[in-house]
């Protein structure tokens, strides 16, 4: 059920996967095991569970937020 959260949802932050069940990481620990979800970290102070399917949607989607932070930054 949490890797089909994870492909429904796109991703599910680590604190709201720990919040959602007491044996949520323990079932992520599982699934990255398998190879079938991976642990991402876009920024400090973040992380987020995503299923391998839609690793790199969550990945573009970084890279493209973190363009847009570094040019904003530049116009300043």
């Amino acid at each position: 059920e949490l890797l089909d959260a994870l492909e429904v949802c796109g991703f599910l932050t680590a604190q709201e996967g720990a919040a959602a069940h007491l044996e949520a990481g323990t079932w992520f620990d599982a699934l990255c095991q398998a190879g079938r979800a991976q642990a991402v970290n876009p920024g400090p102070g973040v992380a987020l569970w995503v299923a391998r399917e839609r690793l790199a949607e969550v990945r573009s989607a970084s890279q493209a937020s973190e363009g847009s932070t570094k040019r904003a930054a530049a116009a300043l």
